[in-house]
Formats: structure tokens, sequence, C-alpha cells
């Protein structure tokens, strides 16, 4: 006759025996398969369209060295000139290299220490180009002292605008002359400086490295015959261009620039 003691052992050694089945069956129906695969280039293929590295210059480099621009300028800022209608005769040709610099600059090197140094986006809308900060706050939903208060924090995402470019700008009948050393923006949100031409000289000719002041696209290096602002009618539209000769970017607009809310 089975005593208890040992019916309960029995039990017990069945029951872990029992476990230890189930649980090898379930690793070998539940143990995933691993496949490798490989993509050869030939078959991506991408329609987006070329541009130029957001950051081909670091940020604080550039912010630095502008500032150091504007603390040596002897040029006069006088932010009672405006941008918006900039006085074409009084032009300055520097060194007979074509540069039509205005006689009165604006005061756009003033805004060049306050300009941020991140978190700058550019996105076109409404007939304008917008250049942007993006900031998140966080507010408090709770009432301070409250019974109801609690700790939960609401996302805010403030749009600070910093310049407003035309989407699609026009040519004048005639140039406009360059009234700043900031001629433009990249597309990472960098200020471009007239005097930088040679930062961007590696960048190719149909990759986009910003927008000019007045609103039409900078390429990169283009070797064909361009007018004096430093631009050529392509056939997707008119464009500037960076240069291996010139000194600088642009020589002069097409169309009126626009000025900065900083």
């Amino acid at each position: 006759m089975i005593r208890t003691r040992d019916l309960l052992l029995f039990i017990l050694v069945l029951f872990f025996l029992l476990i230890a089945i189930t649980s090898t069956v379930l690793d070998g129906v539940t143990t995933p398969s691993v496949k490798t695969v490989t993509f050869n280039d030939a078959d991506v293929t991408s329609n987006v369209e070329v541009t130029a590295p957001a950051d081909t210059l670091d940020r604080q480099s550039v912010i630095e060295r502008l500032r150091a621009k504007l603390r040596d300028s002897s040029e006069r800022i006088e932010p009672s000139a405006s941008v918006e209608a900039p006085v074409v005769e009084e032009v300055v040709l520097e060194g007979g290299t074509g540069l039509q610099k205005c006689l009165y600059p604006d005061d756009a090197l003033s805004m060049v220490p306050r300009w941020p140094l991140s978190n700058v986006s550019l996105k076109a809308q409404e007939g304008a180009r917008s250049v942007f900060l993006s900031e998140t706050i966080l507010i408090p939903s709770g009432t301070a002292g409250s019974a109801s208060s609690t700790q939960e924090e609401e996302v805010v995402t403030t749009l600070t605008s910093l310049i407003q470019l035309q989407a699609t700008p026009v040519k004048l009948s005639q140039s406009v002359c360059v009234p700043s050393e900031v001629v433009g923006v990249t597309n990472g949100g960098i200020l471009m400086f007239n005097s930088d031409v040679s930062s961007y000289r590696k960048i190719p000719e149909n990759a986009l490295i910003g927008y000019a002041r007045d609103g039409f696209p900078i390429y990169g290096v283009y070797a064909g015959a361009v007018d004096s602002c430093g631009g050529y009618d392509h056939p997707l539209g008119y464009r500037y261009t960076v240069s291996t000769e010139r000194d600088y970017i642009l020589g002069c607009y097409v169309a009126t620039p626009a000025s900065f809310n900083l």
C-alpha cells in the first residue's frame, strides 16, 4: 500500500517533469528564424531634391566670425536706412570686382549676435518662405495650492519669425545694391556672409545651399556664364551660384532683399 508521503513526492516529481517538457517544446516553437537581407545600390532610387549639407559650416565658428567682423567693421550702420527700399544710385564698386555695395548699409550686421545657434528651420507656405525659430515651452497644467493641483505639464511649441522671404520672387528691371554682408540663410538655418564664398566652393552645381534675402535660391559652383549679380536663368528658374573666381557670393540682388525681424 502506497504511503501518503511517497504519493506526494511522486506527484511533485511528475509536476516538475511536465513543466520542463512544456518549456522545451515552447522554445522550439517561438524561436524566430533570422534572415539576412542585402540591398544593392542599384536597387535604391531617390527623387528627393539634392541639397547641400545643412551643417557645411560649424554654427559656433560662423557666429564668432560674424561677431568679429561686426566688431571690426568700419561701415556706417544706420537703422533708419530701410533695406526694403535701398538707394540704388548710391553704390560703391569695390576694386573693380563688380560688387555693387550700397553706400549706406542697413542694420543687418547688428542682429548677427542675436541669431539663434540652433532650432532654425525654413518652410514655404502661403507665398512666403519663412525662416523661424522653434522653441518648446513646458507650462504647468495644475494650479498651485489648489486641491486639484497636479505635476503634469503641457508642451507648447512657439514659432518666432526671423525673416520672411518670397517663395516665388520676381526679377526687377534693374539690380539692387547689396546693403549688408549678410546675404542669405542656408538650409540649416546658418546666416550666409557674402565674403564666406570659399566655404561653399566644394558644393556641386545642382546642390541647393540656401536662399538669398530676395528669395532666389543659391546653388553650388557653376562654371558657366552668369550675370553681374552672380546668377543665371536655369530651366527651373533663376538662381544664384557660387564662383571659384569671385571673392563674394552675390554681386547684387535681382529682386528686393527682405529685412530681418531681430
